[in-house]
């Protein structure tokens, strides 16, 4: 038997940065029984050519107080990441070099605009027609005037049980209006996660992509006054968003101090220590990190689960390279809140400012579920809606060929943003604490709410500054 100061398990970011830290002071172990580095982030290589799953850029704006104490994250608050995201460039720029990402927009009642989703411009309402910006106006007036103060946006913070007791649907209403909620908010809830907002509980509504504003900065927006800076994001400059998880790996690969196991655990076994049986082999260590999901770690511990089910959508992202001059319209990502299953398009190469590519490579998302609802059950159909979607709105001169696309489904690929999946995830946590003490818990396993990149990010880098 072998041991280790620390193990690692997983292929996720937080496993590859936990890693990476330890490893410059300590003899560890990382367990990757997956095909990949990096999961999510890692994209995927196709006729030799890689693209990203889906739009993934690094968000580095933030309005909270910047605090550098790594060990005061929380991973059981929502976005407590943020405190620490000039933690999260350095690490980054680092590795690799970033460009600014531009030209991120929304298309919604048939308008292109600076992106209200995810970049907080409100560029919109100078292009919505004037009877439905009044629409909106009349109500975010009335809204100021005799709204819920209990459910206003700037409550989340003070008083984040309401916010996890009520429906995004009820806050998103008492705060955007109805015109506002059914144009962008329902759409997009329905598109990404084939669900209604009514399901999802406000404190979650980040993990449906989708925004909560205040009143007044929405009516501000209406009447020319700006008072929110936009969020500004970054791109890897290779054009690769895998080139942070294939820089983080690389040093990894290259320390002496680690050990690789790309093989599957038939147990663990917990006694005085974390020992991982495999078929040829036995590690143990004092320390275990635990980067994967819950039930896989019960499960290679044996335990049984089979009672707890996890709510899950599916995915379903086309992936297509055309010629440069095909482009019509030039954006990095768009955001589609119109009628139709199509829910993101993303432009590597203008995301990454490469001039003048012979190629383009364009990403299209879906869940899997709406395409079905929308009788879009075949690559060939997929492909018309596609055409018929991007030739009607001028994005593109000419059709995709199907030989230049390749279509992938990722079945229960995402954790759905659910109040019986945060019920569901206790239950997970309680068993593991009860049964398999000790083990350091971070990405899937942290928290529900701490999933996002830069969480991961965060949370490798406390595990090396806790243990060096």
């Amino acid at each position: 038997m072998t041991t280790y100061d620390y193990i690692v398990y997983g292929n996720n970011t937080a496993a590859l940065v936990s890693a990476h830290e330890l490893s410059k002071k300590n003899k560890i172990a990382i367990i990757n029984p997956a095909p990949n580095w990096g999961a999510h982030f890692a994209g995927i290589t196709i006729n030799e050519t890689n693209f990203d799953i889906g739009m993934n850029f690094f968000e580095f704006t933030t309005f909270h107080k910047k605090n550098s104490d790594l060990l005061s994250y929380d991973s059981t608050r929502r976005n407590d990441s943020a405190r620490f995201f000039d933690l999260v460039q350095k690490y980054i720029c680092d590795q690799i070099e970033t460009v600014l990402v531009d030209k991120i927009e929304v298309f919604a009642n048939g308008v292109f605009a600076e992106d209200i989703i995810m970049a907080n411009s409100l560029d919109i309402f100078k292009k919505l027609p004037n009877d439905l910006v009044s629409k909106i106006k009349s109500e975010l007036e009335e809204i100021i005037k005799n709204g819920d103060k209990s459910l206003h946006a700037s409550q989340k913070k003070l008083n984040e049980k309401l916010f996890l007791n009520s429906s995004y649907f009820d806050v998103s209403m008492a705060n955007h209006g109805k015109t506002f909620h059914d144009l962008l908010i329902e759409p997009f809830c329905k598109k990404t996660f084939n669900m209604s907002s009514k399901d999802c509980p406000a404190l979650l509504h980040r993990i449906a992509w989708t925004p909560l504003y205040y009143p007044e900065t929405l009516l501000n927006g209406i009447n020319g006054i700006v008072d929110l800076n936009p969020t500004l994001f970054h791109y890897p400059k290779k054009g690769n968003f895998s080139a942070i998880t294939e820089s983080i790996f690389h040093k990894i690969k290259m320390s002496s101090n680690v050990t690789i196991i790309s093989q599957k655990p038939e147990s663990l076994i917990k006694t005085d220590s974390y020992e991982f049986n495999f078929e040829d082999k036995k590690v143990n260590t004092n320390k275990l990190i635990w980067c994967n999901d819950l039930q896989s770690l019960l499960q290679v511990a044996h335990i049984d689960t089979s009672d707890i089910t996890m709510e899950k959508a599916s995915v379903s992202v086309v992936f297509c390279s055309t010629e440069f001059n095909n482009i019509k319209r030039q954006f990095s990502s768009l955001y589609i809140s119109d009628n139709g299953p199509l829910y993101r398009i993303t432009n590597q190469e203008y995301s990454a400012k490469i001039n003048n590519p012979e190629k383009v490579r364009l990403i299209f998302e879906f869940n899997l579920d709406v395409l079905n609802e929308f009788g879009l059950e075949t690559n060939e159909k997929i492909l018309e809606y596609l055409n018929h979607f991007l030739l009607k709105n001028n994005i593109l001169n000419n059709s995709l060929e199907i030989k230049n696309v390749s279509f992938k489904s990722l079945k229960n690929a995402v954790n759905m943003p659910t109040s019986n999946n945060l019920i569901n995830f206790e239950r997970l946590l309680n068993i593991t604490q009860t049964k398999l003490s000790g083990i350091e818990l971070i990405g899937p396993a942290s928290g529900f709410v701490s999933t996002s990149f830069n969480d991961q990010i965060i949370q490798g880098l406390k595990i090396g500054q806790k243990y060096n």
